[in-house]
Order: C-alpha cells, then sequence, then structure tokens
C-alpha cells in the first residue's frame, strides 16, 4: 500500500476509535438522565454533558489518537494489504506502537550506554531461535479506556497450564 494511503486509513483508524469511546461517553450521559427522569419524586438536577465529556482533554486524545494511527500506516505502510488491514493498524496503533517499542533492536538503539561501557555491543549476534519467549513476542498488556468498560473475564481453560522452555531449543518437561 502507498504512503498517503496508508496515513490517511491509519489516522481514519485513530477516529474511529475515538468515536467509539466519545459514544461510550455520550451513552453513559443519556442513561444517567433517564435513570434520574424515570423517579418523578425527586427533584435532582439532570446531568449535563460537560459532566461527561471535557472538550480540551478529549481533544488532544484525539488528536493523538489520530498522529498514532498515521504513524502506524506510515510504518507498517509495506505490510499492510488493504484499506481494512490498515484501518485496523490505525485502530490500535497504541498498542502496536507499543509493542514494536518493546522490541530489542529498537530498545537497544535508544539506550544511552552506561558509564564504562562501549557503545557497540562486541562479541557476536544473538542466534535467532525458534521458540521466542511469550513477553518478547506479546509485550506488555493493552490498555483499554475506561469508557470501553471493564475488561471481559475468560473462563479458565481446564487442565494443567502450558509451561515454556526456560531456555532457547529446550523441551518442556512432560
Amino acid at each position: 500500500m502507498d504512503w498517503p494511503t496508508a496515513i490517511m486509513c491509519g489516522a481514519l483508524g485513530g477516529c474511529v476509535i475515538e468515536a467509539i469511546a466519545f459514544y461510550g461517553n455520550v451513552a453513559a450521559w443519556q442513561a444517567e438522565r433517564r435513570e434520574l427522569l424515570a423517579r418523578p419524586q425527586e427533584d435532582s438536577p439532570l446531568p449535563t454533558l460537560r459532566a461527561r465529556i471535557d472538550i480540551p482533554a478529549d481533544s488532544l486524545v484525539f488528536l493523538t489518537r489520530l498522529a498514532l494511527g498515521a504513524i502506524a500506516g506510515a510504518l507498517f505502510h509495506s505490510q499492510i494489504i488493504g484499506m481494512t488491514a490498515a484501518v485496523a493498524v490505525g485502530a490500535s496503533a497504541p498498542g502496536l506502537l507499543r509493542q514494536l517499542g518493546t522490541t530489542r533492536p529498537v530498545q537497544e538503539a535508544v539506550q544511552e550506554p552506561q558509564p564504562g561501557e562501549p557503545a557497540v555491543r562486541q562479541g557476536p549476534a544473538p542466534e535467532a531461535t525458534s521458540a521466542p519467549t511469550v513477553s518478547a513476542t506479546l509485550g506488555p498488556p493493552a490498555v483499554l479506556p475506561a469508557t470501553l468498560g471493564p475488561p471481559a473475564v475468560l473462563p479458565a481453560t481446564p487442565g494443567p497450564p502450558a509451561v515454556l522452555p526456560a531456555t532457547p531449543g529446550e523441551v518442556p518437561a512432560e
């Protein structure tokens, strides 16, 4: 996919996520108003929309999400095949960029050398393994905005938990 299309679709993905968050705030405001209107004996004032929406903060979050979506679209443009995928990349931009930032090459490039330590790592390059660790593959967990609700709790699967090898190439004991 070409750069401009990937950037625009990535930004659109960021807009979609913010529209969903905005809808969650408006729906919560509506439910609160309906609840108060359903009780005619109470004389409490109806909540205002400003109680649920903070225009300066929400605008900044919107612009940041838009920029992150565009950046993700630009970074992954060569790996994106269709417009739907580009919108999905933009929608998941904070998680993708966080995961990209936790990869070893990026961390080593960003990390400053400590005093007394050479700036360039010496010695043989680390070997590629066929069994990457879970933390290196998945990265830190994504954090959803509070407006989307609590995270879903999945039922535990029966049986013992899976055991990952302690070192690359090691076969776990059964």
